[in-house]
Formats: structure tokens, sequence, C-alpha cells
């Protein structure tokens, strides 16, 4: 019996001009890298999301992906590898991996983590059933074990303050929120904040303001008589144009046609 044969590569390469978006299911796991670019992202039927810099997510059976490149951007970093065989059942039961909903790993060390992804790729390129290719995969699998490790007891020390952020946006969505300010008050850079932010809410903080603040627009439109340009300041958008221009982009239609439509 070869050494390493109960595992498989399947696919192993790197992209770094990628401008796809890609739909599909996986029949087996693997290792999806975004590296310090740009990535649109969902599982399932969720509402993709945009998130950037570094980024895995374990590509697994039953579960249909969307992923690629956002609107606006011509194209991203993305490197990947995808594998089979016996050996992964023992990565499951160690609990390299599993079976749940996946989500998006961040990737601290984008650089080292790069790098592995790199060498496995050139073993792969040399012997696809290379075991230095399998220990290599290992030790991504080892990394994302820490990261993930990592980024739980992040989000767990710094829940109630994301709580407290989360609510108050609920609660008053028209008013000015300084998100740098609350990161520098939590002792975290803003990149930090952001990401933290992010994990907790499924949505970066700016786009989480304007999210309520769409919602409370919409209650003011079906529900009460108020005119646009009040809903508007209401809302937290000084400008009404502005405001008209935002709400169409977002919905499809005026504030007021939105208005005529709901009654």
């Amino acid at each position: 019996m070869a050494l390493y044969s109960d595992l498989k590569f399947i696919f192993c390469g790197e992209d770094k001009n990628y401008d796809s978006t890609i739909n599909r299911t996986f029949d087996g796991f693997g290792i999806q890298y975004n590296h310090e670019s740009k990535i649109e992202f969902a599982i399932d039927n969720e509402e993709p999301k945009v998130y950037s810099g570094s980024y895995v997510f374990i590509s697994k059976p039953g579960y249909f992906f969307h992923y690629g490149v956002p609107k606006g951007v011509q194209k991203r970093d993305h490197r990947y590898v995808t594998f089979a065989g016996e050996r992964v059942n023992d990565y499951i039961e160690a609990g390299l991996l599993d079976c749940e909903k996946p989500e998006l790993i961040t990737i601290h060390s984008p650089a080292r983590f790069a790098q592995i992804l790199h060498l496995l790729n050139l073993e792969y390129s040399r012997d696809i059933n290379s075991p230095a290719a399998i220990n290599l995969l290992e030790r991504l699998l080892f990394i994302l074990q820490e990261e993930k490790s990592f980024q739980s007891k992040a989000l767990q020390y710094y829940k109630k303050m994301l709580v407290n952020c989360e609510e108050q946006i609920i609660a008053y969505p028209e008013q000015e929120y300084d998100f740098r300010e609350m990161a520098k008050k939590a002792g975290v850079s803003y990149a930090h904040f952001r990401r933290l932010f992010q994990q907790h809410t499924g949505i970066a903080p700016k786009a989480f303001l304007l999210q309520n603040r769409f919602n409370l627009a919409t209650r003011y439109l079906l529900e009460s008589d108020k005119r646009i340009s009040e809903i508007s300041e209401l809302c937290g958008w000084d400008d009404v144009y502005f405001f008209s221009k935002q709400f169409k982009k977002k919905f499809g239609v005026s504030p007021l046609r939105f208005r005529q439509q709901g009654e």
C-alpha cells in the first residue's frame, strides 16, 4: 500500500486574475482561499455580501456556494485545493473538518498561508499524490483550526460591545455613528473592529447602518403620510435627493413609487 494512498487530490491551483462568479455545489472537501482582495460570497439562499481581505471557506458537500468578483471589481486572487479519500474521515474525527454550514475564516497571516498553499501547488504539479503535498494540506488545516479558534474567542471577548453597537443601530438608525471612535474605545484597530462586526452580524458596520435606515424609511413610507423630505431627514439623510437616489438603487423604484405600490 502506497504511503498516504487514502487521500487523493482532485484539483489544486492559483489564479491571480480570477474574473468569474461561481454558483455550484461540491462533491468533496476543499480549501478555497481569497488572498488580499475582494470577494462576493454567500451560502445557499443567503444574500451575497462583499468581503475585503484574506479569507478561506471550506467547500464541502451539501451546500450551494456563490462566490466571485464583486460588482465594480475587475479581478481577485483565488487559490484552492480540493481532495477526497478515506483520510477525510480522519480529518473530520480529529476536528480539522466538519460538515456544518461553512463560514468565512479570517487569515491573519496571509503571506504565510499563501506560501504554504503555493508550495502545495508546486508539489501537486510535480506529483498529484505527493506525500509532501498531503503534509502541506494538513498544515493548512491546522492553521485554519487555529484561526477559527482565535476568531471564536475574539467574538466572545468583544460580544457585549458588538451586541450593544448592533442594538443601538437597530433602535436609532437615524443617528450618526463614528465607527472608528468605537474601535478606538474598544482598543482595536478599525479594520479589526470592522471584521469583528461583520463576523457578528454578517455585514459591515456602515452597510448595517444603511440597511437599518432603509428599514426605518420603508416603515415610514408604508405606515405614515409624512413627506419624502421629512422621512429622509428622520432616517438620517440630510439630502432628500441623495436619499431618493440611494433608495431607488436599493429597491429599484423611487420612495414615492414604493409608497404607491404598497397602498
